[in-house]
Formats: C-alpha cells, structure tokens, sequence
C-alpha cells in the first residue's frame, strides 16, 4: 500500500488530486495540506500515527 500526503494551496486542484489518486488500486489518502503549516501539522500527525510502520 502507498500512503500519500496531498499538498497543493489550490482546493480544486488538491480536490481533484485526491479524487483520481483515490480510484487508483494501491494507494490510500492519508492526509492533505494547504500550506506550510498545515503540511507541517499533518506530516507530524502522520508521523505519529504511521513511524512504526514506515521501517
């Protein structure tokens, strides 16, 4: 399974990312951001969610 973080400052754009990742088999959206801070808040909640499992 390929876990992926969205980024992009664009909503349509992230949206939609996210909607043709999501059919595609394999993958999994784990998170999203729309900047800075909010990749920064989302890459540590995943860190703590998933380090474990990352090795």
């Amino acid at each position: 399974m390929i876990r992926v973080l969205v980024a992009d400052d664009h909503p349509q754009v992230r949206q939609a990312v996210v909607e043709v990742l999501s059919d595609l088999k394999g993958m999994t959206i784990v998170g999203q951001g729309s900047d800075g801070a909010g990749l920064g808040l989302e890459l540590r909640r995943l860190w703590l969610t998933y380090h474990k499992t990352i090795y």
